[in-house]
């Protein structure tokens, strides 16, 4: 089963910077949320974005990424990785927004 995530990019103004699409192995949806969010923090460093605001309809996604909910075990180190990204040097955020808002 190959898995596939898509995530869009927008400026300030709304403007469509960037849209990237991954393949990826079986796994959670979780999971999935969690790989999007990574490579998405690479492609708008290598953007050069200063300031992001990260947008997840998955509630228990953005819980574990800012330390209100364990991931567990087997998502340790994606987690870890996700949280390095963010603590560069940049201005960074992790928010919840409903599915229709995303």
């Amino acid at each position: 089963m190959c898995l596939v995530f898509n995530d869009i990019i927008k400026s300030n103004n709304g403007c469509l910077d960037g849209r990237f699409c991954e393949n990826n192995w079986s796994c959670s949806i979780f999971e999935v949320e969690l790989w999007g969010i990574l490579e998405g923090l690479k492609l708008v460093c290598d953007l050069g974005f200063r300031k992001i605001i990260v947008e997840s309809d998955s509630l228990s996604v953005v819980m574990v990424i800012n330390g209100a909910k364990d991931g567990g075990n087997n998502m340790k180190n994606i987690i870890q990785i996700i949280l390095r990204w963010i603590s560069k040097d940049w201005h960074a955020s992790v928010c919840h927004v409903h599915p229709e808002g995303n």
